[in-house]
C-alpha cells in the first residue's frame, strides 16, 4: 500500500456519498469497517453498516486526509468525530460502487485533516471554566 499526502482527493466525495444512499452500489469490509464499528459502539452488524454508511454521507471536504494506493485503486483517508468517537474511514470507488475499506478509531495516534483538524479516538473533553483542553 502506497499513502501519499495530497491536497485534495482522488475520488469525488459527493459521488461517493450518493453511492452510499444506494446499498445496491456499495460495500463496507468486515475486518477493517462493520465489526470495529459493531465492537466500538455494542450494535449489530447491521446497525454498524448502516452508521458507516451515515458517517460516509456526513463526511465533508475538509475531513480529508491523504489517498492510499492499493492495487491500481486509490482511496480517500478521511478522518472525523462522531458521536464523540474519532473516525478513520478509508473509501473508494470499485467497479461494483462504493468500497468502504476501513471505518475505526484512529490507530496511529492524531490524524491531521486538510482543514488543519486533529482527531484522535476519542474527542478532547471540553475546557472546564474558560481553561484550555491541556488545562
Amino acid at each position: 500500500m502506497t499513502m501519499l499526502r495530497s491536497a485534495s482527493p482522488k475520488n469525488a466525495l459527493d459521488r461517493l456519498q450518493r453511492m452510499a444512499g444506494d446499498s445496491d452500489c456499495c460495500q463496507v469490509m468486515w475486518e477493517r469497517a462493520t465489526n470495529p464499528t459493531s465492537s466500538r459502539l455494542g450494535i449489530s452488524a447491521d446497525d454498524a453498516h448502516t452508521y458507516v454508511l451515515q458517517t460516509v454521507q456526513r463526511l465533508t471536504e475538509r475531513d480529508y486526509v491523504e489517498c492510499a494506493q492499493l492495487g491500481n485503486s486509490w482511496f480517500d483517508v478521511y478522518a472525523c468525530y462522531r458521536d464523540d468517537y474519532g473516525w478513520y474511514v478509508k473509501m473508494g470507488e470499485n467497479d461494483d460502487g462504493l468500497l468502504v475499506i476501513s471505518h475505526h478509531e484512529p490507530e496511529r495516534g492524531k490524524l491531521i485533516t486538510v482543514a488543519g483538524a486533529v482527531v484522535e479516538a476519542s474527542r478532547p473533553a471540553a475546557p472546564k471554566n474558560g481553561g484550555t483542553v491541556d488545562d
